[in-house]
């Protein structure tokens, strides 16, 4: 155990400014998305090319800096950290999101992401019952959740 004088914090909090992660998850699309054509409520669930081209196309920053992270959340402290670290609603950034379908399984999806330091990708996928705000879920109007890590 050791020390941090106030001066190294400070270094080490302004390094998450600047700090990023590249994050891979295999998503499941669980219920039929606004945008889908179905007739059937029971039909089986499917990632389209359109739920694709949403997700690769989602943003909610100006287009017009290509600077600009691609997706502000405002997320409140997960409930599996909680018992850990305070209860506090943090401004976080996706930088960048490409989804690709999963040949041979119609209802998964890859998503590639790089996220600012600190945000809980997780929890931006499957959007943890309203704390992380946008979630996937509003690009897809539907409510994937994460499957599985790799």
């Amino acid at each position: 155990m050791c020390h941090v004088t106030k001066e190294d914090l400070a270094e080490l909090k302004k390094g998450e400014e600047t700090k990023s992660k590249d994050y891979e998850a295999l998503c499941i699309k669980l219920d039929h998305s606004e945008f889908d054509e179905v007739s059937d409520p029971m039909a089986p669930v499917a990632v389209t090319a359109a739920d694709i081209a949403r997700i690769n196309a989602f943003r909610n920053t100006p287009a017009d800096d290509p600077a600009a992270a691609a997706v502000r959340l405002v997320q409140r402290t997960p409930i599996r950290v909680l018992h850990r670290r305070p209860l506090l609603a943090r401004d976080k950034h996706i930088l960048s999101m490409r989804a690709e379908p999963v040949p041979g399984h119609p209802a998964l999806l890859v998503l590639r992401l790089r996220a600012g330091a600190g945000a809980y990708v997780k929890e931006f996928v499957h959007g943890e019952l309203g704390r992380t705000r946008p979630a996937l879920g509003a690009a897809l109007g539907a409510g994937p959740t994460c499957w599985r890590w790799t």
